[in-house]
């Protein structure tokens, strides 16, 4: 009887300690994702449309312009400032991949009245901050292809098409 009363208290011990260390567990893990909650940023989708000019089957440099917006349009260069070149659309989808974007949209415009096909990406990505968006892009900015491009897309008086 008197062993039975020793192992009664000692199994209730038990219990209260293990009651105690569950309780200190159970805060530990609550305290720990409050904090990871409100570390956490909120993220924003950016956009991106990568404009790659004379697009054909045999075409071993494209000529790609990236619009990203806020006056962020123009060609890419290397860090040297030379020109990026790339040698397939699929190349200029995996330098973006290695960037973090994904493709949302691709549509293709032939130019009517040029000899030049026009492909499009449309790209998008989570940024915490809209300067995220261009990180590990260089663009210099180009306006004598911006205002050649406006132009591509006049219409012409000789134009039946619309």
């Amino acid at each position: 009887s008197h062993f039975a009363a020793a192992d009664t208290t000692i199994n209730r011990t038990y219990r209260q300690t293990n009651k105690i260390n569950m309780r200190k567990f159970l805060l530990s893990l609550v305290i720990s994702l409050v904090c990871l909650s409100a570390s956490a940023q909120a993220t924003k989708p950016a956009f991106c449309d990568v404009v790659i000019y004379d697009v054909g089957i045999f075409k071993e440099e494209l000529t790609v312009i990236v619009d990203i917006g806020a006056n962020k349009r123009g060609y890419l260069i290397n860090d040297d400032g030379s020109a990026k070149v790339f040698n397939s659309p699929v190349d200029v989808l995996n330098f973006f991949g290695e960037l973090g974007w994904a493709v949302s949209q691709t549509y293709f415009i032939p130019e009517f009245g040029q000899k030049s096909n026009v492909l499009h990406f449309l790209l998008s990505k989570q940024v915490a901050r809209k300067e995220d968006a261009i990180f590990g892009l260089n663009i210099k900015n180009n306006t004598n292809k911006k205002k050649a491009t406006k132009k591509a897309y006049e219409r012409s008086k000789d134009d039946d098409i619309y």
